[in-house]
This record gives C-alpha cells, sequence and structure tokens, in this order.
C-alpha cells in the first residue's frame, strides 16, 4: 500500500501497521559519520573476545536482542535526553529511562542554565560491556558526541563554545533478565507489553495494557549516563558485574593523543579565518615530528579552513595541559595572538584547565 502522507513521527504504516523506519524489512539509515572521524579517528573499539561471546549467549538466549538495534535505542534516548535539556522538559525523556535516572537527570537539567544547540551529531555508538546486577541485565554504551551551544539573549546570540566540540559520555542500560521476547518498541512509539501504539509521546502507561513504558520487564531502559570520569567511579564498584568491558582509560586512548593535539592545534591556526605561512610551516612540522604522511594531513588543512574540525579534548589533565600550551604555540607562531584565537584559548582554559 502506499504510505500515507502524513505518517507522523511514528512512522506507521495505516494499511498493515509495519513501522517504516524500523530495519526488519528494508534498508534504512542508521549513522551518518562525520569527515574528521575518518582522517584521524580509530574505530572505537573492537570487542574482546569474552564480550562477544558474552553478546552470543544474549542474542541466543534472547531472540530479540541485536547490537545494532541495542545502540540505535542508546542513540535515540541520548538525543530524547538532549532534547529535554535544551527544552527544560524532563517529561520529553520521561519513557526512556528509569525513575532513578530521571530524578537525576532532571536535576540537572533544573540547574542548568537555558541554552540552545547550533550543532549537535553523534560521532559512535558502540556496545562496550555487558553484565549482570539485581536481576539485570546491564549494558555499557559509549557515546562520543559533537555540539556548539548559543544562548538566546534579546536580539543577539551568545556563543559558548567557541568552536564545535566533541565529548564522550557512556550510557548504561537495562532489562531484566528474566524478559520475554518485546512486542514493541518504545523508540518507535510501541508498547513492549502489548504492541499496541503510544501516541502520547509523554505517556509512560500504555493506553491498553496498562504496562509502564519506562519498565525494564520488557525493554531495554537507559539508567544512568556517566561523564568518562563518573564512569571510573562506576566501573571501580561494579567492574565484577560485568564480563570484558571496555575500561575507562581504554575509551580515552581510542582516540591518539597526538590527533588532540594536532586537530586541535589545526582549530587554532583557523580560528581567526587565516592561514599565515608561518602557521602552515608550523603544522607541517608537527605533522613530520609526529610522524603523519603529509599526504593525510592535507584533507585536515582543508577542513580546518572550511572551520570543519570538531575540537576534541582527553580526559587525562595533564594531557589537557599540553594540548593546551601547543595551542599557545599555534597562536602566537605568526607573532600576533587575533582576538578570536585568544577567545577560543579563554573558552578553552575556562572549560578543560583546572
Amino acid at each position: 500500500a502506499d504510505l500515507p502522507k502524513d505518517a507522523g513521527e511514528v512512522c506507521k504504516c495505516q494499511s498493515c501497521g509495519v513501522i517504516t523506519n524500523s530495519p526488519e524489512y528494508g534498508w534504512v539509515l542508521s549513522e551518518i559519520t562525520q569527515a574528521d572521524d575518518y582522517i584521524t579517528s580509530n574505530p572505537l573499539a573492537a570487542k574482546t573476545a569474552n564480550l562477544s561471546e558474552k553478546i552470543a549467549e544474549m542474542v541466543h538466549d534472547h531472540k530479540d536482542f541485536s547490537i545494532q538495534l541495542i545502540e540505535d535505542k542508546a542513540s535515540n534516548g541520548y538525543l530524547q535526553i538532549e532534547t529535554a535539556r535544551v527544552l527544560k522538559e524532563p517529561q520529553i525523556m520521561r519513557r526512556f529511562v528509569t525513575d532513578q535516572a530521571f530524578e537525576k537527570l532532571t536535576n540537572i537539567i533544573n540547574s542548568e542554565p537555558q541554552f540552545i544547540y547550533a550543532r549537535l551529531y553523534l560521532n559512535d555508538v558502540t556496545l562496550i560491556g555487558v553484565g549482570q546486577k539485581d536481576n539485570l541485565n546491564l549494558l555499557i554504551i559509549s557515546v562520543k558526541s559533537s555540539y556548539q551551544r548559543v544562548v538566546a539573549k534579546e536580539k543577539k546570540i551568545e556563543v559558548l563554545d567557541t568552536v564545535v566540540t566533541s565529548k564522550t559520555e557512556v550510557v548504561l542500560m537495562c532489562r531484566a533478565i528474566n524478559a520475554g521476547d518485546s512486542k514493541g518498541n518504545i523508540y518507535q512509539h510501541v508498547c513492549s507489553g502489548c504492541g499496541g501504539s503510544v501516541q502520547d509521546t509523554l505517556d509512560i502507561k500504555c493506553p491498553y495494557c496498562g504496562n509502564e513504558l519506562n519498565s525494564p520487564k520488557n525493554e531495554w531502559i537507559i539508567a544512568d549516563v556517566m561523564s568518562l570520569q563518573q564512569y571510573y567511579e562506576y566501573f571501580g564498584a561494579n567492574a565484577a558485574f560485568f564480563y570484558s568491558p571496555v575500561k575507562p582509560e581504554k575509551i580515552d586512548m581510542l582516540y591518539n593523543v597526538r590527533d588532540y593535539a594536532f586537530n586541535n592545534v589545526l582549530i587554532m591556526i583557523a580560528v581567526d579565518g587565516s592561514f599565515a605561512d608561518e602557521e602552515i610551516d608550523f603544522a607541517e612540522h608537527l605533522a613530520k615530528k609526529w610522524g603523519y604522511s603529509l599526504d593525510k594531513i592535507q584533507p585536515m588543512i582543508q577542513m580546518a579552513k572550511n572551520n570543519k574540525l570538531v575540537l576534541r579534548m582527553p580526559e587525562d589533565p595533564k594531557m589537557r595541559r599540553k594540548i593546551y600550551a601547543l595551542m599557545q604555540k599555534a597562536a602566537s607562531v605568526d607573532k600576533n595572538i587575533s582576538h578570536q584565537e585568544q577567545s577560543l584559548l579563554d573558552n578553552i582554559k575556562e572549560k578543560y584547565i583546572q
């Protein structure tokens, strides 16, 4: 049957009831990778043998389990949370998070100032750990995103992030160990208990069966969103409950430190809209020193000129200070630190340098 023009956010065929943006019956777009991720980033993580075996067990025990689907659900839920942050409406994320996570995230939303994302996209969403605790199956998903925030003030826009900036957070998802096969997908507005269509996106109870939509009895629900530092603490207290997860320090190593530094130096050189000869010489000198092929860095230089690179910082404070010092050196190499360069340095110092 032809799809109606007003299919709406549920994307459900009115003739047969199929969710049209589900990959069960056809190819659908699942991920768009930014160009700069192809130039320097390493793939997030090759899953260890033990982790792969445990995932295989889960697939065997739960026929509806799919790594790609889990990562898609984590992406969807994560963006619902970000939408709730911008609009300062916690109810938007209510269906996708546990009660405990809802309380924690609501407190964060209510305590932070109002802002708008001028840019927001996900670079990488990868399952990095599985475990069991308190009769729940647990999944650890690494989410790397890039963003730029602004604040609307009367008739002007104040930029909070001088350039587009990258961050990595960890999403914890849970579902009951004895969960039955889900009859739907709340991320596609379908009740996991009965398969009924959920029209009100803010309702947490199914209008047909009364099932709590944010219950882990049948569906994977977000139990927490953590910074890498918070993940360090969580991992230290709960490592015994997980099977071969990627350790916190390994997540930070997946993007080589020299890549952080070189990427950010190019951003500094380009932020004022001009590339002086001294600045290009400085970039090429660093490239040779750090073992880059000059052919490889040309696309990066071009992206820097077009303001397409994203600011990236490791978690390690010492590494951050070294990278900041290199950016200072890059800014002054032409004997003139422009207003734009100084603004970027000030922004980085405020956000990252303790």
